[in-house]
């Protein structure tokens, strides 16, 4: 079944809106001059961000398993790399990703 998914950070985004909106002491007053958007702003960016579940059935089980690129998050983390100077245009560089395995009482 295929449904929506806010990456592994939206958790770590909630905390951030939570913080921005003042229901959570602000570490950010170190710094007077930072403008932080509204939580509702904040929450309305991850959902943009959502990118839908990709299926896969395995052949041999039968079972379904669900995974998702977060390909607009991605394209958003390199846009920001470049733009703050950490990439350069045309270099070539190696990705790296993690897997997040969640424990369950099932084995396939």
């Amino acid at each position: 079944m295929e449904h929506p998914n806010v990456s592994a950070f939206s958790p770590a985004f909630s905390g951030f809106a939570a913080s921005a909106s003042g229901g959570v002491p602000n570490v950010l007053t170190e710094r007077p001059h930072t403008r932080v958007p509204s939580a509702d702003t904040v929450l309305r960016g991850v959902e943009e961000l959502t990118t839908e579940n990709i299926s896969y059935t395995a052949e041999k089980t039968g079972n379904v398993y669900d995974f998702n690129t977060a390909e607009k998050l991605n394209q958003l983390l390199i846009k920001l790399l470049l733009a703050t100077g950490q990439l350069t245009e045309g270099g070539a560089y190696d990705v790296d990703f993690d897997h997040q395995f969640l424990e369950a009482d099932k084995y396939d």
